[in-house]
């Protein structure tokens, strides 16, 4: 029977290649979740009319009166669920921002007036989809250079 050896060298060099990549990639896709929120919350926020007038049943926005449900339009809880998988929040932090969002249907007992729906969160994340997609394809060309 003959004996068969094999060197092989460079196995550390190429852990150390991948172990940085998917450092690379994990931060990519951080970058992704945390600046594409900022995107949306951006384009949310442009959303909300300037004046501080009474909104108008033909005028589909929101009104910017005291600024406070515009201002809390924020990107959270930005964590990572796993390697290379990350999460956050991005929407308004004031218990009303829904209900200015989708609406409210009132009625009896429940003792506030219907009030109709004047979307921004929507509106901004259909308008963000063009930034999302560049900064999506940025990131991950960056990390893969």
């Amino acid at each position: 029977m003959d004996n068969f050896s094999m060197h092989v060298s460079g196995v550390d060099s190429v852990v150390r290649y991948l172990e940085n990549q998917t450092a690379k990639l994990d931060m990519a896709a951080r970058n992704i979740v945390q600046k594409g929120g900022l995107i949306i919350a951006n384009h949310a926020k442009d959303e909300f009319r300037g004046d501080f007038g009474t909104p108008d049943e033909n005028y589909p926005n929101p009104t910017n009166r005291t600024h406070n449900l515009r201002n809390s339009i924020k990107v959270v809880d930005v964590k990572r669920e796993s390697l290379g998988t990350w999460s956050s929040k991005t929407g308004p932090t004031k218990i009303y921002g829904r209900r200015v969002e989708l609406g409210y249907p009132g009625g009896e007992g429940r003792g506030h007036a219907r009030t109709r729906a004047f979307p921004y969160m929507g509106p901004g994340f259909e308008k963000s989809r063009g930034e999302l997609k560049e900064l999506y394809s940025y990131e991950w060309r960056k990390a893969l250079s």
